[in-house]
């Protein structure tokens, strides 16, 4: 119903009450309903001065528009419930006098608990674990003491209770959207060490040593007034720094971390020749997984075409392409009609090419392989030692790394020269004989079976182990055991690669890079060249004696100035002048003249990427402290770190390396890093978090580390 004129004001509340009165549950709940039968009713009383605005509004709204209106009209008129700060000073405050403050106040109160401090809510906020210990005393009826006179009566112990109980939720209501301050802290253990990871890529767990996290008052160890730092702590966190920078790499591109200390050349040697290996130990070079993969294509070749079905196989048998491509064409390939090629290929073609028989070529494919490697070790050319002239050991570098240089060249070739010796030719005996009694175009025809048989299936695709090269070979063979990529010398480091065959006929161009890039960082990191001359130095006076003569003084081991080039330039000068007059002979002569070669270019090579890279490392180090800041550096903040590093350069005993370790450190140690300053509160206002903050809460929330690169770069953006 509309109201179209203006009634009596009388009669409208009149029309209101009775509505009110019959489906009052309608707008009030039932608790209420009473008190807003007695709130209209006091309305009656109010009309003069009312009865302008309520003419207006019941021109202009609805019945349902009217009633709420009037609803809230209602409210504005009644008398303001009494606030939990008015109930306080009311209430609270007058019982604390009548029944507390009297023990509990002056110099020495009861308890050591002062009542007379509760002067206002905030006293009460602040000390409210103690608020709620005396509330609950007075509920339970243990304080005031028995003794004491007057009691409070149970009405008033349930108000103290009731009030307590709506000042908390007014409390809550009021600070609902505000989480309060939240203090900068240090770093958990706990997230030091999953920090440090992921900074390093390794679980180094610098704090292992360090003393238990406490908590605080609530239980919990993440809280600033619990994570302090103490002078003692300090000293842990600088030891922590220390045993990082143990992990360090210097790398030709920046720096990496290793998964144990690199402190000495030897650490330096044993991260990147397990990685060497690791990358060879991880290449398919067996034989019968080739055979089998090729099993298969013959299988697939019927509904699919044959470079698809060697790529589904290479893919299924996890081969490389490249290497089962060539065995494929070999095992049918119809010119070889002599010596192993020839039996390898009517004994492959003699399976049972259905796939229901994968067990059986299985079997019949490892002894194939077991037939390849049997034929081809004797085909193998044998090296022997180059014999130098009196005084120069059979173990000197200049000749051990020749005779490597030559098995190394000569992996995938046949030893021709024994092929037709009657003694003990590595001819079949049909093969023997059509070579012995056959026009040139049949031994020709004979030793291209044989040398394509060597070139297809190499001695070795590559070479982890090697013992001495200058003593027996079987010997070698047992003593090689745990010589990792060594070169073969006595008594001195060294490295050699061999590994030509695996490069060329297994490894794709990207691993081909990969595996080029390990060995020149063996060079690098380790410094490989620098050492192995100084052995070879010391090796010739010390083990040899072959430049114990007075013209060789010049040259020492640990002078620091022998590697450069005049240095080198002019020993291998006067060393070969020595091997001529003692008539070396033509090769001994040309090994010498290549190892000096070789090491004056490796050195120089060295040398140049040393110098450099340091720039980069020193990039690399800056780049690293941002992630460990969690932040974009300021332009001062980078300056100070490259100031540090130039600083640390300057001390009479410092080199590039120590200055890095000791800038690593700095950073390591830093407030920016130590210290969650995402948690920091810029203003006592609530403010929106900034995106570098926003990724560090989330990131320490979530996993209790810094931000992955996915979530800086979002942060960045």
């Amino acid at each position: 119903m509309i109201f179209k004129k203006p009634a009596s004001f009388t009669r409208l509340l009149i029309r209101l009450s009775r509505i009110e009165c019959t489906s009052a549950d309608n707008f009030f709940p039932p608790a209420t309903a009473n008190s807003s039968r007695r709130k209209f009713k006091m309305l009656r009383d109010r009309t003069d001065s009312h009865r302008p605005l309520l003419r207006i509004a019941i021109a202009s709204c609805a019945r349902s528009c009217l009633v709420m209106l009037l609803a809230n009209f209602i409210a504005a008129l009644a008398p303001a419930q009494t606030s939990p700060e008015a109930k306080f000073q009311q209430n609270v405050q007058p019982f604390l006098k009548q029944y507390c403050n009297e023990c509990h106040s002056g110099d020495a109160p009861e308890a050591k608990l002062d009542t007379t401090i509760f002067k206002d809510l905030s006293s009460v906020a602040n000390t409210w674990g103690t608020w709620q210990e005396i509330v609950a005393r007075v509920r339970e009826n243990e304080m005031p003491p028995a003794d004491a006179s007057p009691q409070p009566t149970q009405a008033e112990r349930a108000m103290l209770s009731a009030w307590t109980q709506e000042f908390r939720q007014s409390e809550a209501q009021r600070m609902r959207d505000d989480p309060g301050p939240v203090s900068t802290r240090r770093l958990s253990n706990a997230e030091f060490n999953y920090t440090i990871r992921d900074l390093t890529g390794v679980d180094i767990q610098p704090t292992k040593n360090f003393p238990i996290d406490p908590a605080n008052e609530a239980g919990f160890d993440n809280s600033a007034e619990s994570l302090a730092i103490s002078p003692a702590l300090v000293t842990k966190y600088i030891d922590a720094a220390r045993l990082v920078a143990d992990h360090m790499l210097l790398t030709p591109d920046g720096i990496r971390f290793a998964p144990h200390p690199v402190v000495t050349d030897t650490d330096r040697d044993k991260y990147c020749v397990h990685r060497i290996v690791d990358f060879y130990l991880r290449q398919p070079t067996r034989y019968e997984d080739y055979l089998l993969a090729c099993w298969q294509v013959q299988i697939d070749s019927q509904k699919q075409s044959i470079s698809e079905a060697i790529e589904a196989a290479s893919v299924k048998y996890q081969v490389s392409e490249k290497y089962l491509r060539t065995v494929w064409d070999t095992l049918n390939d119809q010119r070889y009609s002599y010596g192993p090629l020839k039996t390898l290929r009517t004994r492959w073609h003699e399976l049972s090419f259905t796939p229901s028989k994968l067990d059986e070529a299985k079997a019949s494919c490892v002894e194939l392989a077991k037939f390849i490697k049997e034929k081809r070790e004797p085909m193998r050319p044998r090296f022997t030692n180059l014999k130098g002239p009196a005084g120069l050991s059979g173990g000197s570098q200049t000749l051990v790394l020749w005779k490597n240089r030559q098995m190394a060249s000569h992996r995938r070739k046949c030893d021709i020269d024994a092929l037709a010796d009657t003694k003990r030719s590595l001819l079949e005996k049909a093969d023997l004989e059509a070579y012995r009694s056959g026009t040139d175009v049949e031994k020709a025809q004979i030793t291209d079976a044989y040398q394509q048989f060597c070139s297809v299936f190499p001695d070795a695709f590559y070479i982890s182990e090697r013992g001495r090269a200058h003593i027996d070979a079987k010997d070698a063979a047992e003593e090689g055991k745990g010589r990792l990529l060594s070169a073969g010398f006595h008594s001195m480091m060294g490295y050699f690669r061999d590994d030509q065959p695996l490069y060329d006929m297994i490894l794709s161009e990207e691993q081909q890079q990969e595996i080029d890039q390990l060995w020149h960082e063996l060079e690098f990191i380790a410094l490989t060249p620098i050492r192995q001359y100084s052995g070879f130095i010391w090796y010739e006076r010390a083990e040899s004696t072959f430049i114990n003569e007075e013209k060789f003084n010049f040259v020492r081991a640990e002078d620091r100035s022998a590697n450069s080039a005049e240095m080198i330039k002019r020993f291998a000068d006067v060393y070969l002048e020595k091997v001529r007059n003692k008539n070396g002979e033509a090769q001994v002569i040309e090994a010498v003249e290549t190892h000096f070669a070789n090491i004056n270019r490796q050195l120089r090579q060295l040398e140049t990427e040393l110098q450099a890279a340091q720039s980069k490392q020193l990039s690399a180090l800056v780049d690293f402290a941002e992630r460990a800041y969690r932040r974009p550096l300021t332009s001062d903040e980078r300056q100070s770190i490259e100031d540090f590093y130039v600083a640390s350069r300057q001390h009479p005993s410092a080199d590039h390396r120590s200055a890095m370790e000791d800038t690593l450190i700095s950073i390591l140690v830093s407030p920016s890093q130590l210290y969650r300053w995402d948690l920091q509160s810029q203003s006592a206002d609530v403010h929106p978090l900034v995106d570098y903050e926003m990724a560090s809460r989330l990131s320490y929330f979530l996993w209790a580390s810094l931000p992955d690169d996915k979530l800086r770069a979002q942060a960045s953006r």
